[in-house]
């Protein structure tokens, strides 16, 4: 009994509260970076390419290609509507993103059972692009200025060598915008900014107002000349065309 009394006077409790305090912190604090993890990196990570045949109710059969996002059950009779061939009011409908903004909707709900058939073809593609979001297709060929430079097979390879050509294309666009064209605008604020000083302290003699007109002439030539060598640029870069499908 002295003992027990000598050991809880002499702190040893509160030592082993403290540790186990600190190792039950540890263990939450990595529990909970491993489901961010989980739940989280999920997200980059390229989900399958489903290619469905849905039979609308409305349009008849359709075929939809896209990434399968969430499913969950839900009760018709909640919206107001009865399917007369299900056998229950409650059916699973699946979020499909489909993405090709240009064309339709980024998502589409679809009604499980009128899934017909499900496939994972090889052949199909998604492409994250500048504009309209993901691409779902296929790769049929490639076309430089109208003409096919490659189809079938091949037009894969060609087309990985367009896009790096596009990617180094378009660096060079951000460049000549961003930098020596702010540059050209930056210098003609200021030239503003230097007349409008000349006029508040009456200064504008002939030769300083002059002087400013020929920086400001110049500077205007310059910002053509990049905007061409921009322009240049994007027909370069817009000069191969996929053909997708």
């Amino acid at each position: 009994m002295q003992n027990l009394v000598k050991w809880w006077k002499g702190g040893s409790p509160w030592i082993w509260l403290n540790a186990g305090a600190v190792a039950i912190s540890i263990v939450a604090v990595v529990s909970l970076l491993l489901l961010i993890m989980v739940r989280g990196l999920g997200h980059f990570w390229p989900g399958d390419i489903l290619e469905l045949t849905y039979n609308d109710p409305e349009q008849g059969e359709q075929r939809l290609v896209g990434e399968l996002v969430r499913k969950e059950e839900v009760n018709l009779e909640h919206f107001g509507l009865i399917d007369k061939n299900a056998q229950s009011p409650i059916i699973e409908r699946w979020l499909i993103k489909i993405g090709n903004r240009e064309l339709n909707a980024d998502f589409r709900w679809i009604d499980q059972p009128h899934i017909k058939a499900v496939n994972r073809p090889e052949r199909l593609i998604v492409l994250e692009r500048e504009e309209w979001g993901n691409f779902y297709g296929e790769l049929r060929s490639v076309e430089e200025k109208g003409n096919v430079v490659a189809e079938g097979e091949s037009a894969w390879t060609i087309f990985l060598e367009r896009v790096e050509r596009a990617s180094l294309l378009r660096e060079q666009i951000t460049q000549l915008e961003k930098k020596e064209m702010g540059s050209i605008n930056y210098q003609l604020e200021m030239l503003r900014m230097e007349r409008k000083k000349l006029v508040l302290e009456r200064a504008e003699t002939p030769e300083a107002l002059a002087e400013l007109s020929v920086e400001e002439a110049r500077l205007p030539v310059s910002s053509m000349s990049i905007w061409r060598n921009c322009k240049h640029s994007m027909r370069r870069s817009s000069a191969t065309a996929p053909g997708f499908r």
